[in-house]
């Protein structure tokens, strides 16, 4: 048997086929951002049934659901698309032309897509909420409704539910409460050493949808916590208030504990998520009564401001109701269409003969259901619609008055002669001479 050698067996040995994929092209392939204009964007989802989604999404679902059926594309639009996770799951899509992304998702900035499973119980629908990144509105704001909220100086002595807690007295948390790892550099001969080694901060972070503005400084649980994110007020750092800086303040003291009655006053929590600032607050009004009594009547003062606000904005309501009411009486009595006067027209009478037997009758059949004023019971009794049988009766005599005309519509006023009893003898003259006559 032949032996083969190690270089033979290579060139002989099957050789791995290159992936189907397409030529990647010269220019254009990167990520374009001037401004609006773009050629990417990015997609976060956030909710699944209305609850917070830590899955993933496919690349399949992400094309067909995301950027076809629920942005509108077409699937010749999309050039690239990169599943990924940023705190919740994002799709970042790449076109293969610029466009204006202010322009195209102005109404599309949050959106729902709908994704249908069949299973051996039926068809399962499941609704996944959505917001596009970076779309910015009319005045060159961002429309994105979501905020990246940090939160620093817990010092690990603050359990992470105890902040979510505070956190959502002023607005829902979209994201887990993520903390912040540290990036060591490492040599390579130090990489095998660190491998697996995570380090954390203290630092936290999480994605929120605001209600109203989170103050900078927050007592909580006994440590003093700075909050970051983008637009936040301001606070001097000496004082606690707003208007200026450390630099500029005029303050001799640093008058944290007088911030934390403050807030504590307006506060809705209860004293014992303050932790120890509670005791040392109950010590401090003590020392400084003055100061605490200042700060209770600023309190006041805010909460008056507060209510004649309402009432003023109230009363604002109540005035611009009333005006429209106004308007409305107005226009209603303006477009009020006076009576017309009755004219009456030439009046032509049609006397039918008195000599209708008992089988013949006439059927008082009124078209329109207009009763004139001068109508008697018996007239109105005669134009009553026909029941399914017909209602007969019998008649010697029938006037017909075409009257008086009211606005459009016409009556006619039908006077019945009274018809005499007839006994049987009558009623056979009465047939033998209507006999004779014919």
């Amino acid at each position: 048997m032949a032996s083969m050698t190690y270089a033979g067996a290579l060139r002989g040995s099957r050789q791995p086929q290159p992936l189907p994929g397409v030529v990647v092209p010269e220019d254009g392939h990167t990520l374009q951002t001037e401004g609006a204009m773009r050629n990417n964007f990015t997609v976060d989802i956030f909710k699944k049934n209305g609850e917070d989604f830590k899955g993933t999404v496919k690349h399949s679902d992400a094309v067909k659901l995301i950027f076809v059926c629920a942005l509108g594309f077409k699937p010749q639009d999309l050039a690239g698309v990169v599943p990924g996770y940023r705190g919740n799951p994002t799709v970042l899509f790449k076109t293969k032309e610029v466009f204006n992304i202010d322009e195209k998702f102005a109404n599309l900035v949050r959106f729902s897509f709908l994704k249908r499973l069949k299973t051996s119980e039926g068809e399962i629908t499941d609704t996944y909420d959505c917001a596009i990144r970076g779309v910015r509105g009319k005045e060159g704001q961002r429309n994105d409704p979501y905020t990246w909220v940090k939160v620093e100086g817990s010092d690990y002595q603050v359990e992470p539910a105890v902040i979510r807690m505070w956190l959502s007295q002023y607005g829902t948390l979209m994201t887990e409460l993520m903390e912040d790892k540290v990036e060591l550099e490492l040599s390579s001969e130090e990489e095998e050493l660190y491998q697996g080694a995570e380090i954390t901060t203290g630092t936290y972070s999480t994605k929120m949808l605001l209600h109203k503005p989170i103050p900078q400084f927050l007592p909580i649980a006994g440590k003093k916590v700075r909050i970051y994110y983008r637009g936040i007020a301001k606070l001097c750092t000496k004082c606690y208030r707003q208007g200026h800086l450390r630099q500029a303040c005029r303050s001799e003291q640093d008058n944290w504990l007088s911030y934390v009655d403050r807030f504590m006053l307006g506060s809705p929590l209860a004293e014992t998520f303050f932790g120890k600032w509670r005791d040392r607050i109950t010590d401090w009004r003590k020392v400084n009564s003055r100061d605490h009594e200042a700060n209770l009547e600023e309190m006041n003062a805010r909460e008056r401001e507060e209510i004649r606000r309402r009432e003023a904005r109230q009363g604002e309501v109540e005035s611009i109701i009333g005006h429209l009411n106004a308007q409305s009486k107005a226009q209603a009595e303006n477009s009020t269409v006076p009576p017309l006067e009755e004219e009456e027209d030439d009046r032509v009478e049609e006397v039918i003969p008195s000599t209708s037997t008992d089988e013949e009758c006439i059927t008082a059949d009124i078209q329109q259901k207009v009763v004139h004023p001068s109508m008697t019971k018996e007239s109105i009794a005669s134009q009553q619609p026909n029941t399914s049988n017909g209602i007969r009766e019998k008649m010697s005599g029938l006037t017909v008055d075409r009257s008086t005309t009211t606005g459009r519509n016409r009556v006619r006023k039908t006077t019945v002669n009274a018809v005499p009893t007839l006994g049987k003898d009558q009623r056979s003259k009465a047939r033998s001479n209507s006999l004779g006559n014919r």
